[in-house]
């Protein structure tokens, strides 16, 4: 999904920031470590300013796998990878939620 919001700073510019959001496979397995690159659905023009993940656990096998989660790694203005982090115990990597802001 992507949204076009605009912000008028104190100085009375004009910004133009771009929001874009999605859901992304995380591999549906416990494999810790980075992950594969994932394309924004719209290229940023300029600069990807912040990017924020957050981990879904949708696999009713391992319902209470929940000690793992998603890190932003690298992104550029096209495309983002991230760090399956996992802190012990049974870690269960299904999908992550993701929002992006940029310019």
């Amino acid at each position: 999904m992507l949204i076009y919001t605009f912000m008028e700073l104190l100085a009375g510019i004009s910004l133009a920031a771009i929001e874009q959001w999605g859901i992304n496979s995380a591999g549906n397995n416990g494999s810790e470590g980075e992950s594969g690159w994932y394309a924004f659905p719209v290229n940023f023009n300029s600069a990807c300013f912040a990017l924020f993940c957050g981990l879904r656990n949708t696999d009713t096998n391992n319902p209470t796998n929940y000690d793992s989660e998603v890190q932003p790694r690298n992104w550029t203005t096209t495309k983002f990878n991230v760090y399956k982090q996992n802190y012990g115990g049974n870690p269960w990597f299904g999908s992550f939620i993701w929002l992006a802001i940029g310019r």
